[in-house]
């Protein structure tokens, strides 16, 4: 029925219009509340050989906001034809008044031209009214203690929130924040080696014990063990030159079982043990680069 309506409106404005060059815009109602939908008709009528255009969705019907539009077929009498199209628009502006013109363009050749149609205007009607504007407010200034309540939905969804950002920034951030982590304390492990290393060797240098080169051994295949995860604390001197291939280590590991083992504590001792500190450093740079490239 609605529908209906609208075709009969538009061919009233037709005849309406007939002759003129200036589009014809009409509100369906006359007053409407806000935000009910309101129709209206936009018709031109234009030689027949002229290509028009109406304004689509993306054209700003402020005050008003659109909805939809309903395009009718052309009606072309001898050489003049009339184009008509319904909208369906909305308004949740206040003012007691809204007033809308719309363009219609017309293309001629390569140029395009606007021509605006009349403003028809819609009243709004208010469902409260300005009974008493000059009503004056009545002070109450009696305290009321309202006590105090635990917002239950507040701090939960504060918490789920936190559980949310902390797992996003684990699955983001985590695999980065393991390999820090790695880093870190291989480079904690590998600076006390040194420094105890270094402690041993200068207890080394001025007595010169076995016992101290046999915790200097221990200390080395400890590291060793640790970095490789291999069970070196367990190894010989020959199954340690077997699993590492450097022959300076060979000789030192020699010559540190022959002061251990057979009280031949020489000199050239405490220059051959420098090769383990040497290793520890290699598998400990090793070690970095398989972390940062995991």
């Amino acid at each position: 029925m609605c529908r209906l309506t609208i075709i009969f409106l538009c061919l009233l404005l037709h005849v309406q219009v007939f002759g003129r060059e200036k589009p014809v815009l009409k509100f369906y109602a006359t007053t409407i509340q806000i935000g009910e939908p309101t129709k209206l008709v936009l018709v031109y009528t234009h030689p027949k050989d002229q290509e028009i255009l109406f304004p689509d969705t993306l054209y700003d019907f402020t005050p008003f906001e659109f909805i939809k539009k309903e395009i009718y077929p052309t009606r072309t009498i001898k050489n003049e034809s009339t184009d008509s199209v319904a909208y369906t628009l909305t308004t949740f502006d206040i003012a007691k008044q809204q007033r809308l013109s719309l363009p219609v363009y017309l293309f001629t050749g390569k140029d395009t031209s606007i021509i605006f149609s009349n403003t028809d205007i819609i009243q709004i009607k208010r469902l409260v009214q300005d009974t008493n504007p000059d009503l004056a407010l009545k002070s109450n200034t009696q305290f009321q203690d309202l006590g105090q309540t635990f917002d239950y939905i507040f701090w939960l969804s504060s918490t789920l929130g936190i559980i949310f950002i902390l797992g996003l920034a684990y699955i983001v951030l985590g695999k980065r924040v393991k390999r820090q982590i790695k880093l870190y304390f291989s480079k904690l492990a590998y600076d006390k080696f040194k420094n105890d290393f270094d402690r041993i060797i200068s207890q080394l240098d001025s007595k010169k014990r076995t016992s101290d080169l046999d915790k200097l051994l221990g200390l080395w295949k400890k590291y060793l063990q640790n970095i490789t995860n291999k069970p070196t604390t367990t190894f010989t001197s020959k199954e340690i030159s077997e699993f590492i291939n450097n022959p300076k280590l060979s000789i030192a590991l020699n010559s540190i079982d022959r002061a251990i083992y057979g009280g031949e504590f020489a000199d050239e001792v405490l220059k051959e043990v420098s090769i383990l500190k040497i290793i520890a450093k290699e598998y400990y740079i090793k070690k970095q680069e398989e972390v940062k490239n995991d």
